[in-house]
């Protein structure tokens, strides 16, 4: 289907909506029907932008939308118009605009964060404007940590910043946890910290339960700091209950949470 739709867009587009309409497709695909509707809008975003635009507008099921978007923004990015796009994201439904911006921004973050996040930073404050930085920020995480973070910190509206941290180095430490630790260090001890923290000895504890147990000791907030201390240190006894055993004996914690988790190792 994708190289069809590349090569023949139009006329795939018709081979879709005559099958969607008798119901073909639903009986053929099931749910996955729509997603077809990507590579076609993927061919059809390079070969006419304007004609498939006015087409992607008059698809009336939400899902058919997200999937034709998504095949457009590709398309659109990749030939250097992710601006073009967006300014025509206007004319949408407040939904469908946003449902619009965040598929071109995904894709256009991928190739240029950078100017992906200077455009989004030139909208105004809005409720959709914090959304989008925070889809922003967490996908260029994942291709340049060192570079998302600063800019997350410094954009994302306050009352989620912690929230969005906290996603940001669970992000990192899938595939750099020495890197997200050492970076980690770096912040001022305070809430969002502690969230970041919870999140790097959750995301580490199955391969360096250790680290992960010395990590979540040193959360300022005592109920963060307990409950994630406990949840590490279960999931480090069921494994090593030895060594487990054997680190917490180190602890300068108080009595009473010493006794607590010495039940996970009995």
């Amino acid at each position: 289907m994708g190289s069809w739709s590349e090569g023949h867009p139009e006329a795939a587009l018709k081979w879709y909506q005559r099958r969607y309409l008798t119901g073909q497709l639903a009986s053929w695909l099931g749910n996955s029907a729509p997603k077809l509707l990507t590579p076609i809008y993927l061919g059809l975003g390079h070969s006419d932008p304007e004609a498939a635009f006015s087409s992607m507008v008059a698809i009336r099921d939400e899902e058919g939308f997200r999937y034709a978007v998504d095949g457009m923004a590709m398309a659109l990015v990749g030939l250097g118009k992710s601006e073009q796009l967006l300014r025509r994201t206007g004319d949408l439904s407040s939904e469908r605009q946003e449902v619009a911006r965040g598929r071109v921004l995904k894709h256009w973050s991928r190739l240029s964060p950078d100017d992906a996040a200077a455009w989004l930073l030139r909208m105004k404050a809005s409720g959709q404007r914090a959304r989008l930085i925070r889809q922003v920020g967490l996908e260029w995480v994942i291709h340049a940590p060192e570079s998302a973070l600063p800019w997350l910190l410094e954009n994302a509206p306050e009352e989620n910043r912690a929230d969005i941290l906290r996603e940001a180095i669970a992000l990192w430490a899938q595939s750099e946890p020495n890197q997200a630790a050492t970076w980690l260090r770096r912040l001022k001890p305070g809430p969002d910290t502690d969230q970041a923290i919870a999140a790097l000895a959750q995301q580490i504890v199955h391969r360096d339960p250790e680290g992960a147990f010395s990590w979540a000791s040193t959360i300022q907030s005592r109920v963060m700091r307990e409950q994630t201390v406990s949840s590490v240190f279960a999931q480090w006894a069921i494994r090593q209950p030895r060594q487990a055993a054997q680190r917490l004996e180190q602890t300068n914690f108080p009595q009473e949470q010493v006794s607590r988790l010495r039940l996970l190792v009995a």
